[in-house]
């Protein structure tokens, strides 16, 4: 197993979602109140759900100023939902998003990105290994 870390910010999704599709070992879920008093720093991705980051108190723009782009994503809950994300993106200073239900290869591959001299960790989250 990997010592990687995620936060998914999403005030609206189920999580048994989450836990169907999610292979990685550590991983949580916070609500929008509160989400700055966090460590966001702790954590090698943060994924924020659009729909979640519109309806904060706090600016989204606050996360991203506490993690580096490419950690940032946005979630949509459907493709048809891919134009407002754009702009979000930009808004937000995200480095992507992803349609809901994320899969783990989807996480795989934005960590590969990040952190490509902890690839040697990540063949270890292939989703064969966990069914």
């Amino acid at each position: 197993m990997t010592d990687y870390t995620l936060l998914f910010v999403d005030d609206y999704s189920n999580i048994k979602d989450l836990n169907r599709e999610i292979y990685v070992h550590r991983w949580e879920r916070a609500y929008s109140k509160g989400i700055l008093e966090h460590r966001l720093e702790k954590f090698d991705l943060v994924v924020l759900d659009m729909d979640t980051g519109n309806r904060m108190k706090e600016d989204p723009r606050d996360i991203s100023s506490r993690v580096s782009k490419e950690k940032f994503y946005l979630t949509v809950k459907n493709e048809k939902d891919e134009r407002k994300a754009w702009g979000k993106i930009r808004e937000w200073n995200a480095g992507g998003y992803l349609v809901m239900p994320i899969s783990h290869e989807q996480i795989v591959e934005i960590l590969r990105g990040i952190n490509p001299k902890r690839d040697n960790q990540l063949p270890f989250l292939n989703s064969e290994n966990f069914k």
